[in-house]
């Protein structure tokens, strides 16, 4: 069960950031529903709560902690959320046990593994050859992402919001949903919450003489939305790409930079684009991310 405190931090837009973390409470109740929704798929996903895992685990019997719990390694996925001690930062855990795989999904990761991914995995590891004293540590993956892998929060109080939707689009095989605002994103949230179920994220409709990003021939580009005849197909016309000083602009069209794309083209949008030319996009570097991700979920799925 959840509260109004935990609704009101998922609601955000609190002047002070720590009013807008997600609490433990409203996390779990939203991996919950994605557990639900994994169901479905035909999917067995079990749930090692934040209290359970950064405060037991080592003070009470390993039975007391699964108590309730189905079999961890007969799981197609175990996910575990993770806010070790005073780090004020959310990240997801998740044990793929038939893949013999343990990975972390993290927000805001550094150039190097993290002393409290490390921690995690470490303390994982442990609870786990507690259930099986026979596996093998050479014979399983442990792994941890970068920067540049998946999405990132642009802030300090994001953790928990991208906590749940790499769980929601791990266990769904969907793209992370950051062509919306991440505070329309927690709308989306509260509404899934109330309803119980998980809900599709609707994109808006395609605004003509609006920049998007859009996937096209194994690539991406920037393109003002011309028209939208049949609301399957956009007429585009792209910005080509160049460089100055070592940095990543767009130019203007060529005559022959138009064309008509499937709508699912469209991958982030609206774009902001600044300039009289060369133009540069504000947006490059999180749209660089999300499309890596889409390309990555795809080989996934």
């Amino acid at each position: 069960m959840i509260d109004k405190q935990d609704l009101e931090s998922l609601y955000g837009c609190k002047p002070r950031e720590e009013d807008n973390y997600l609490t433990n409470f409203g996390v779990e109740a939203y991996l919950q529903l994605s557990q639900t929704a994994s169901l479905y798929k035909g999917l067995n996903v079990e749930i090692l709560g934040w209290e359970a895992f950064e405060k037991g685990f080592g003070k009470k019997p390993i039975k007391d902690l699964l108590k309730g719990k189905g079999p961890l390694m007969n799981q197609d996925a175990v996910v575990v959320p993770c806010n070790p001690g005073n780090s004020k930062q959310w990240f997801l855990l998740v044990v793929l046990p038939k893949e013999k795989e343990l990975l972390v999904l993290d927000s805001k990761a550094g150039s190097f593994a993290k002393p409290t991914t490390v921690n995690a995995i470490s303390k994982m590891w442990k609870l786990l050859q507690q259930l099986d004293s026979s596996l093998n540590v050479n014979h399983w993956c442990f792994t941890t992402n970068t920067s540049m892998d998946i999405p990132q929060q642009g802030n300090n109080i994001d953790c928990g919001v991208f906590l749940c939707m790499f769980a929601r689009c791990f266990l769904l095989q969907s793209p992370v949903p950051c062509s919306k605002r991440i505070i329309s994103v927690r709308r989306h949230m509260i509404v899934e919450l109330h309803g119980q179920e998980l809900q599709s994220f609707t994109e808006p409709s395609i605004q003509e003489g609006a920049y998007y990003a859009v996937e096209y021939q194994k690539t991406y580009y920037f393109g003002r939305a011309l028209g939208c005849p049949d609301g399957s197909f956009i007429n585009f016309k792209f910005r080509h790409s160049t460089s100055s000083s070592g940095a990543k602009v767009f130019d203007w069209p060529r005559r022959d930079d138009n064309d008509r794309v499937h709508s699912p083209s469209v991958f982030y949008g609206l774009a902001v684009i600044l300039g009289v030319g060369p133009f540069t996009f504000p947006q490059l570097s999180e749209v660089e991310q999300v499309y890596q991700w889409l390309r990555k979920s795809r080989k996934r799925s």
